[in-house]
C-alpha cells in the first residue's frame, strides 16, 4: 500500500513503524484499516482485528493485543449519530499517530 501524497521518505517511515491500536470496537477497526491502507509497518491489534488487518495489506507485520482503550472526549462529535461518531474517531486517531510518525522523522 501507498500513500502517494506524503512522499517516499514519509512513506518508508510508514513502512519501518510499529503502531498499537487498543481496542476492538468500529473506531479501532477504522483506525487499524487506515493505518494498515496507509503502509504502517507493524500493527498489534486486538485479535479480533488481525483477520481484517491482513485482508487489506498481507505486508503489515500483526501482533495481538488484549488491551482496552479509554473513553475519548472529542467535542467535534457531539452531534453525531453513534456509528459516524466511532468511524471519526477511527479515523481521527490514525491521522494522529501519522502525524506523529512524520514529525518524528
Amino acid at each position: 500500500m501507498r500513500v502517494a501524497e506524503v512522499g517516499r521518505e514519509k512513506q518508508e517511515n510508514l513502512r519501518h513503524a510499529s503502531v498499537t491500536v487498543l481496542g476492538s470496537d468500529l473506531s479501532a477497526r477504522v483506525e487499524a484499516l487506515y493505518l494498515a491502507g496507509a503502509g504502517i509497518g507493524t500493527l498489534r491489534v486486538d485479535e479480533v482485528l488481525s483477520g481484517d488487518v491482513a485482508a487489506l495489506n498481507s505486508e503489515v507485520v500483526i501482533e495481538t493485543s488484549s488491551e482496552k482503550s479509554e473513553p475519548e472526549n472529542d467535542l467535534r462529535v457531539t452531534d453525531l449519530d453513534p456509528t459516524a461518531e466511532q468511524i471519526f474517531r477511527g479515523a481521527s486517531r490514525a491521522l494522529r499517530k501519522m502525524k506523529a510518525i512524520f514529525v518524528v522523522s
